[in-house]
């Protein structure tokens, strides 16, 4: 028969030794939320997937012709209530 009243460290791969069952269970909780949250990251990723692939073959139709155009200007305009020169973007969306 063993004597259990002589708990020994328990050795885990690398540096790391637990001296007593509280730091082990608290160590393995956390594996335990970091697994949980890679799961859930996996999951999140294969459902943006399936997402996009399902908007991409939806557009692959879609007519992106000369008819359709956005246009973006640069103007630089002075005011009266100002002295320094006003910097503007000018967005101009044409549908022929």
């Amino acid at each position: 028969m063993q004597d259990t009243t002589n708990i020994n460290p328990v050795p885990v791969t690398g540096d790391y030794t637990f001296n007593d069952l509280d730091q082990l269970a608290s160590q393995l909780n956390k594996v335990r939320r970091q697994r949980d949250l890679f799961v859930m990251l996996g999951a999140a990723v294969w459902i943006y997937n399936i997402i996009d692939a399902y908007i991409d073959a939806e557009m692959s139709n879609f007519d992106v012709s000369e008819d359709l155009s956005l246009h973006i200007y640069p103007q630089v305009k002075y005011t009266t209530f100002s002295k320094q020169p006003d910097l503007f973007l000018t967005f101009q969306f044409y549908l022929k």
